[in-house]
């Protein structure tokens, strides 16, 4: 049985929360210690972690200093400012981690986290949650064996209008920087983090590698009042592995799009992530395969045998860093354009509002098929930014 600890429960903690609840029913975890600065608003929570042994908080520290050795692992779901200070002081307790993606806003934060965790002989695992999937692993068994050939390019087309209310959640969404700290908050490092860390793993030469860019070129645009990008193109060269696109926006009118295509010299496979993937080779033969069953169980289930010795293939800082890498030079190397009320409209709905960038559907759509920048589809508000 885990004995586990947990730092924050609200907002994606929530999602946390209720995985070590099924754990404890289940009788394969046990909560020892939460940390939680909110207690009068997750009163409820409170009550039920209490009710369970569980010795509550208001700080960290405190919480790691008195119960670290006693855990076996260590949830830390909360804003991505505090990932690398408190995963870093989790192992220097002695405890391991499962720490909510992206792992990290920088690579100075990264090699911190992996220098400690190297110190402590512990391990930080990232919530990248398709990385523990029976799927993602298919299709790059497939691509190690050369079923499409060699791969020349991997991209990815991810779209989901976000009300003005998404921005609002919390001090840090919608922001490159909160409170002296970076965030780089975006698509790409945020929601749709999942599928730019999938097309990165899924470029890597090994099982459990990632392709590392050697450069980055980013057209970064907004159209909600905030001041961070809300669409963008990101274009990568790697020097082993394949060319690298993500085309994303939140400034749609569409509810949700997902793919990623990854093109061979042999064939491509289409992957429509929480539906199936497709191999479709050039001399004519065709094969679609559905997503294995996921559940968030899988996570603990694979964190369970590294922490009891067996092998296990988990998201370590490794396979995260390269998306942290990505995100760093997307941010340091290109500025943010504000794009033109003409060119976007305001769409109230319930007790909200969200954007949209006019035509955005098909513009990304269309950066996606040919692997090109917005501003190589679209003159109107779209420009070659310094990248």
């Amino acid at each position: 049985m885990l004995k586990v600890g947990i730092i924050g429960v609200s907002g994606f903690g929530n999602v946390h929360y209720l995985d070590i609840l099924h754990h404890v029913e289940l009788g394969k975890m046990k909560v020892i210690a939460a940390t939680i600065i909110n207690q009068d608003e997750e009163a409820e929570k409170c009550e039920k972690l209490i009710s369970l042994g569980c010795q509550l908080f208001t700080d960290y520290l405190t919480m790691l200093e008195e119960f670290g050795s006693d855990m076996d692992l260590c949830f830390i779901p909360t804003g991505i400012p505090f990932h690398a200070p408190m995963s870093i002081a989790a192992v220097e307790n002695g405890v391991n981690v499962l720490v909510e993606k992206p792992v990290a806003p920088t690579m100075k934060d990264l090699e911190n986290m992996k220098s400690a965790e190297k110190k402590s002989g512990k391990f930080i695992a990232v919530g990248f949650q398709d990385i523990y999937s029976k799927t993602i692993y298919s299709i790059k068994e497939k691509i190690l064996n050369n079923i499409i050939g060699n791969v020349e390019s991997i991209r990815s087309h991810c779209i989901r209008g976000r009300p003005r209310s998404y921005y609002d959640r919390n001090a840090w969404a919608g922001k490159v920087e909160s409170n002296g700290n970076l965030v780089y908050d975006s698509p790409f490092n945020n929601a749709f983090a999942h599928h730019l860390n999938c097309i990165l793993f899924l470029g890597g030469k090994e099982l459990e590698k990632s392709v590392v860019p050697i450069d980055v070129s980013a057209e970064l645009y907004r159209a909600n009042d905030i001041e961070s990008c809300d669409t963008a193109s990101l274009l990568m060269n790697t020097e082993e592995g394949p060319n690298i696109g993500f085309f994303t926006t939140h400034a749609c009118r569409t509810d949700s799009i997902q793919t990623s295509k990854i093109y061979g010299n042999k064939g491509t496979i289409t992957w429509v992530h929480g539906d199936s993937y497709t191999i479709e080779l050039f001399e004519g033969k065709t094969e679609v395969i559905k997503e294995y069953p996921f559940s968030r169980s899988m996570i603990i289930d694979a964190l369970d045998k590294k922490i009891n010795g067996e092998d296990s293939l988990i998201c370590s800082l490794a396979i995260a860093g390269a998306h942290t890498t990505v995100v760093e030079k997307a941010f340091k190397y290109c500025e943010i354009k504000t794009i033109d009320k003409q060119f976007y409209n305001k769409i109230e709905e319930n007790e909200s509002s969200r954007v949209a960038i006019d035509d955005i559907e098909s513009i990304l759509k269309e950066c996606f098929n040919d692997g090109c920048h917005i501003s190589d589809v679209n003159n109107k508000w779209a420009n070659k930014l310094k990248s």
